[in-house]
C-alpha cells in the first residue's frame, strides 16, 4: 500500500515532541506524525529497552557492539532505529510503506540528525543506513531472494490492527535476516 489506513493521505500535521533518549544524538528531537496511524515506540519504553539491550550486549559501556546493524521494521518516524545508531550500531535499514510518511518524516529525520554520519563514526560504510520504501512483506522476501547479510538486531513495531504476528514472524524466520546465532528481536 501506498499509505495506510487512517493516515488521511498526508493530510496531517507534524511535531516535535519525540526525542532520542540517548546516545550520540541523546536529547536531539524528532518529527512525529500527529495521526493514530503512526505511533512510535514512546521515549521511556524505546529508552528502557535499548538500555536493557546495551546492558546485556555491550562489551563496552559506548553501546553496542562495533559494526552492528539494526533493522527497523514500521520503522514509521525512524526513532528505533536512529536510537540505535545514536548508542552505537554501525547501521539501519529502515522498512516503511508510507510514502506521505517517509518524504515528510522519515526521510526529514535521518537527514537533520545525520545519521549517516554518526553511523560512519560508529564503523560504518557508506550504504549502512538504508530507506527501504516498501511493505515490510515485500522487503522480507526480496532479503531471503538477495541472500542479504542479516542482522544483528530487529525492532518489529507495527500498526497492531494490519499484522498477523504468527505469519509476521514466520517471515522473517525464513527470511535470512536473522544471525543464526546471535540476533535480537524487540517487538
Amino acid at each position: 500500500p501506498n499509505t495506510l489506513p487512517g493516515a488521511e493521505r498526508g493530510k496531517w500535521k507534524t511535531h516535535k515532541r519525540l526525542r532520542i533518549v540517548s546516545g550520540a544524538l541523546g536529547g536531539r528531537r524528532i518529527l512525529s506524525p500527529d495521526t493514530p496511524s503512526v505511533r512510535p515506540m514512546m521515549e521511556r519504553v524505546r529508552g528502557a529497552a535499548m538500555d536493557m539491550l546495551v546492558a546485556r550486549v555491550a562489551k563496552s559501556a559506548r553501546g553496542f557492539p562495533t559494526g552492528s546493524r539494526w533493522l527497523d521494521l514500521y520503522s514509521g518516524t525512524g526513532a528505533v532505529g536512529v536510537e540505535a545508531v545514536s548508542r552505537g550500531c554501525a547501521g539501519a535499514h529502515f522498512v516503511e510503506c508510507d510514502s506521505d510518511v517517509l518524504k515528510r518524516v522519515l526521510n526529514v529525520n535521518l537527514r537533520s540528525l545525520d545519521v549517516h554520519g554518526v553511523a560512519s563514526k560508529n564503523g560504518g560504510a557508506a550504504g549502512d543506513v538504508v530507506v527501504h520504501p516498501m511493505t515490510v512483506e515485500v522487503f522480507l522476501n526480496r532479503h531471503r531472494e538477495s541472500r542479504g547479510e542479516p542482522f544483528e538486531f530487529i525492532s518489529v513495531t507495527p500498526p497492531y490492527q494490519l499484522v498477523d504476528y504468527s505469519v509476521l514472524l514466520e517471515l522473517l524466520g525464513s527470511s535470512g535476516a536473522l544471525c543464526s546465532d546471535r540476533s535480537t528481536v524487540l517487538v
